[in-house]
Parts: structure tokens; sequence; C-alpha cells
């Protein structure tokens, strides 16, 4: 669809705008990274793949959070797991403090599982559209007023640029409202980084030479990424580390004033209680950041899944990297892929690194095993902006020209349903 990006331009500010519609709005957003995706490809060829083709996979996992009832069912059955004796002593502990322990709005576990769930899908689905309602209309105006040059023009990109914010960019800064548990946005950071990606983007509009068009696209592809995920550290860190501990004394709490009265559990025998399940409460805290970092770092491509605690597989059939991006050339790309350990110009202190790695490469072919891996670039903490930016920097590098990133994210009549306002129906996640 040719008008594809103008609809954009004119809903996303709708979109960005539906706080009673969280499912709708990030399936809305969803497929306008689609449309976006599609407006590159119309600029800049179908041989790169852009941010916004990996965004609209990306955007489509925080939509399993939002929409998926069974995740709170699916976290207590993990917290309790028959494996862990302290977990089923908790359990049995808080069912005891119920006159009605059979009443599941009054057991204080599954009340903190689903306020610590609830604070999750928050925290995504908010970072979500804040990312969303700031790039949209910046590069949906850069695909609009620029992609259809026909040659260079420096005066016309650099009217576009100064409707950019310079300056660095900050991780959000936000607030949880005591009352509503809304997330309020309190500030963030400069464009500079943006207003870089657009200028590369463009100049790999008019670059002849495939590698350096490549390396071009990659750069702006790693620029947005670097400020998509700086803004985002807020969100992530606040929806891997949702404070379930506080909840489950709270429920505790709540369950104990239910059953021997509130004046005379009082705020002395609150602190009593915080101690005792003080222990507890923490193991609670961990397994949760296990289970919710599990689920996080999953991402669902067509024809694979990726585990981002691991190390990046080569896409399927495919080696590692695409040969223009085998080598890098760019100063510039090979410093900022260095700057986070992303393997793109190996400095003699990795040489040892990367001998390993050709030698067990070498030992997974004379074994029969074709696949080859980014070694060292899964993420152990995906709350940490170094680490994200490793496994993604490779992961932009590795499947920059894999064209079935392309596919479309939903069907035609779950396209014409979305862009008429309604939740389509079929498999959406």
């Amino acid at each position: 669809m040719e008008d594809d990006v103008g609809w954009l331009r004119e809903s996303w500010a709708y979109i960005a705008g539906m706080d009673n519609q969280p499912v709708l709005r990030n399936l809305l957003i969803s497929q306008g990274y689609h449309e976006l995706s599609n407006g590159f490809v119309r600029m800049l060829g179908p041989e790169n793949v852009t941010w916004f083709t990996f965004a609209s996979w990306s955007s489509k996992v925080v939509g399993q959070f939002i929409q998926n009832e069974e995740l709170p069912e699916l976290v207590r059955d993990w917290i309790e797991g028959a494996e862990d004796q302290r977990m089923q002593r908790l359990n049995a502990q808080l069912r005891s403090l119920h006159a009605e322990p059979g009443d599941a709005q009054h057991v204080a576990l599954e009340a903190a599982v689903r306020c610590a769930v609830n604070d999750m899908r928050m925290y995504l689905a908010e970072g979500n559209r804040q990312v969303f309602a700031e790039l949209a209309p910046i590069f949906s105006a850069l695909l609009e007023e620029l992609g259809g040059d026909l040659k260079f023009d420096e005066a016309k990109l650099q009217r576009f640029l100064r409707s950019l914010e310079p300056g660095p960019i900050m991780p959000d800064s936000v607030i949880v409202d005591p009352k509503s548990r809304e997330l309020k946005l309190v500030a963030r950071g400069g464009q500079t980084l943006l207003a870089e990606a657009a200028r590369r983007y463009y100049m790999a509009k008019f670059e002849p030479d495939p590698k350096r068009r490549a390396e071009l696209i990659l750069l702006a592809n790693a620029t947005v990424g670097l400020h998509e995920q700086t803004r985002l550290q807020t969100y992530i860190a606040g929806a891997l580390n949702a404070p379930i501990g506080d909840a489950l004394s709270n429920a505790t709490h709540d369950a104990l004033a239910q059953r021997i009265g509130t004046a005379l559990l009082g705020p002395r025998g609150r602190a009593l209680v915080d101690r005792l399940l003080a222990p507890l409460t923490d193991h609670v805290q961990r397994v949760f950041h296990r289970f919710a970092t599990e689920l996080m770092m999953t991402l669902k491509l067509p024809d694979e899944v990726l585990h981002l605690g691991r190390d990046l597989p080569a896409p399927p059939g495919e080696p590692l990297f695409p040969p223009v991006l085998q080598k890098i050339s760019d100063p510039e790309l090979s410093s900022l892929l260095a700057q986070y350990s992303a393997l793109a110009e190996r400095s003699e202190e990795r040489d040892m690194v990367r001998a390993i790695e050709e030698a067990a490469e070498a030992l997974m072919g004379k074994l029969g095993f074709g696949e080859s891996f980014a070694l060292g670039t899964g993420a152990d903490d995906w709350t940490q902006l170094s680490q994200r930016m490793r496994y993604i920097l490779e992961m932009f590098r590795s499947r920059q020209q894999d064209k079935r990133l392309l596919q479309a994210t939903f069907t035609a009549d779950q396209v014409l349903a979305l862009h008429e306002g309604r939740i389509p129906t079929g498999p959406l996640t």
C-alpha cells in the first residue's frame, strides 16, 4: 500500500493516546512499525532491512504480555513448583491466614503475582507506546519529505534535521501514581542519535556501493537502537524488577487484618510480619525475576525463535553475517560495535577469543553441525544496557539482509480490522 506511511502520519497520535485500549494500541503499534518498514523498503530497496523491521516483531513480543491473561497462572505455577519446599511452606502459611482459603481473591500469593505481572505489563506497554510516539512521526515524515528524492539534497535534509531536538538521549524518568498505579513520564533527553540515523538512511538511498550502503544502514539501525534502548532503560528495569516481594507483604498484611482486625494487627504487627516474611519474599522476588527475564528475552521471528540470554545463532540456512557485513570497513560503525563488545573490530586483545570461536566452529563442522554462533553475545542481565546493546547489534548485523523479516506481521484481513480500529480475529502473537 503506497499510502501506508500517510495513514501512519495521520494516526500515530491517536494510536499513542489510546489509554483505555492497550491491546488494540499495541497491535496498531506493531502494524505501524511494519508499515514504516515497508516505506523504507520503497526508499532504500529490499536488500537491507531497517530498525523498523525488527521493531515490528519485537512489538509483537510486548503484545504477548499485554494480551495473555494466562500469564499470572504461569508465574504462579513456577513459584508453586513442587521442587521448592520453601515455597510450599509459604503457600500453606499464607492460606492458613484466611477464613476461606479456597477463595482465590484472598490468597496472598496470587494477589502478589497478579500485582507484579500487571506492573510488568504496564512498564512494557508504556515503554512501547513512548518510543512509538517519538519515532513514528519523525520517520514517517522522513519518508514522505525525503524518500522520493532523486538526488541528495543537503539543504532539504538540514531543514528536516532542524525539526529534531538536539542533545544526548537519557533514560526516561517515570513515576508510578500511587492511586491509579499508572506510569507518569517526567522527562527524556534529546534526539541527536535520531538525527544521525536519519542522515545515514538518507545517505544510503544514494550510495551505489552495496557494501557501503549496507554499513550505512547498519549504522543507522544501530543508532536508532541505542536511542530506543537508552530511553527504555527505566521501563525494562521496572518490568523485570516488579516488586512482587512488596506486593506479597502487603497482601499478607491485608489477609491478617481481615482475619484478626486492623486494630489488632497495628504497625508493630505489620513490622513483625515483614521481618518473618523477609527471607521468603526475597526468594519470591528472585524466582519472579528469573521467570520474567526468560519470558521477556525471547524474540519470535519468521522461521526462528531467538533466546536473548543465549549466544546468537546464524539465521536458518545462512552464515552468521551476510557477505557484505562479514568485515566492517566503516570506522564509526566499527567503533560503535566495539564499544559494546559486539565483535565488529576484533582487537589484539580479542585474538584469543576469536581463535577459540574459530576452533569451536571448525569442531562443530566436523561433528556435522553447520550452525554457527556469535560467541559471548548472550545477555546475562537484560536490565544492563551494555548487554542488551551487545546482543542487539550482533542481531542487527546478522539479520540485516534476511528478507524473511519483511513478511507481514498480520494477515490482510487483520490489517483491515486494525485500520478500522478493531481487534482482529485469529492468532495475534
